[in-house]
């Protein structure tokens, strides 16, 4: 309140920092046109670290801080959702299940030594993913979808382009909801 400049630092995890943030940053600029703003992208437990030690402001991450030591509030929800080919022939299914979508070569980011989400979530239903293939990172995911090869269950905001050009489609799968 009555600011008009200052310094903010945040440390942001790589979806939001691709998505949001740089939307957030912009709408901040045009109300405090004198601020700088510096933004780091990392993991989410580097993130907590620098929190912890006043390297930033504040964090933007998926997911829950680890630490008690940090107040989380909430920002935005994304919707996980099955990323296809645009021309799969799963996109022909009446009702989609998820043990149809796991018979599928199914696209995992990175996860840098430890499983990743889906896999963590799959791991608590009993499911075993039958034919992973781990990716660098989202962008390769992405792209080998559309490539034609696999499928891969993404936050909605990450292929918003892609769905636009037509590239990836999407669709429900009727006994999951994450």
């Amino acid at each position: 309140k009555g600011i008009r400049r200052g310094q903010l630092s945040a440390g942001c995890s790589r979806v939001p920092s691709a998505t949001l943030v740089p939307l957030a940053v912009a709408e901040f600029k045009k109300q405090f046109p004198e601020a700088e703003i510096s933004i780091k992208t990392g993991r989410p437990n580097e993130i907590e670290q620098w929190i912890l030690s006043n390297e930033v402001d504040l964090g933007v991450v998926e997911g829950d801080p680890d630490s008690g030591l940090i107040l989380k509030e909430p920002w935005y929800e994304d919707e996980l959702v099955l990323v296809l080919p645009r021309r799969s022939r799963l996109l022909k299914k009446r009702q989609l299940s998820l043990h149809e979508v796991i018979e599928e070569p199914f696209l995992l980011q990175a996860p840098w030594g430890r499983p990743t989400f889906i896999e963590r979530v799959f791991a608590q239903r009993g499911i075993t993913i039958k034919k992973p293939v781990t990716l660098g990172s989202r962008e390769a995911v992405k792209a080998g979808i559309a490539a034609g090869y696999g499928v891969s269950l993404l936050p909605k905001s990450v292929i918003d382009t892609e769905l636009k050009a037509g590239t990836l489609r999407t669709k429900k799968i009727y006994d999951l909801d994450i």
